[in-house]
């Protein structure tokens, strides 16, 4: 945890990180040498402590939902945290692409049983959960083979104009969904959980 947390608070934003695990965060901790201020919360997304319901601007997982049993209370919980009109999003490998089934091979400390969920990364699985949960799917993008830079489709040079652009545009294995709460926008400050 934290490499995407960092970027994210490089741009400006103010984030909060999330984690099942305590000793990652402790690792987020010793590596944040640049000393942004970042509380750390350890617990499970699906038991998150109602003070925390509807104080994010938007929530963001990395590489979290292939792993998650049932998307739909993933979903959920994390639609429990935006306020209204919220925005959530994720990035996950493209189980369309055959390099990281290569990657779960070959890779010692991946295994099928920890990535098996990637499998379920498919617009077909995840906007029907997405939309149980009371969220609006916006957009599913596949990344596919290519970094994003080299997509013309999505738009062209992203990588150039940012660290945090040109360390999604390196990743060539991976999809993204996003959607937003179905409730009213109201007024707030600007947080984000990752």
């Amino acid at each position: 945890m934290g490499r995407y947390t960092f970027l994210l608070a490089e741009q400006g934003i103010r984030v909060e990180g999330l984690d099942l695990s305590a000793q990652l965060l402790e690792k987020m901790r010793e590596h944040n040498t640049e000393g942004y201020d970042i509380p750390l919360h350890p617990f499970d997304l699906l038991d998150c402590p109602p003070e925390m319901h509807e104080q994010f601007d938007a929530v963001v997982g990395f590489f979290v939902l292939h792993h998650v049993h049932d998307l739909q209370a993933c979903f959920s919980a994390a639609a429990k945290l935006v306020r209204p009109a919220g925005k959530v999003a994720f990035l996950e490998p493209n189980p369309s692409n055959p390099l990281y089934y290569a990657q779960i091979f070959a890779t010692p400390e991946m295994s099928w049983k920890g990535e098996r969920g990637m499998r379920n990364m498919r617009k077909e699985l995840l906007y029907p959960a997405m939309e149980r949960s009371g969220l609006r799917p916006t957009s599913f993008v596949r990344f596919g083979f290519f970094p994003l830079h080299h997509q013309p489709s999505l738009g062209g040079p992203i990588g150039d104009q940012t660290r945090a652009g040109s360390c999604v545009a390196k990743a060539r294995t991976l999809s993204s969904c996003s959607g937003e709460s179905e409730q009213p926008e109201r007024a707030g400050k600007q947080r984000l959980t990752e």
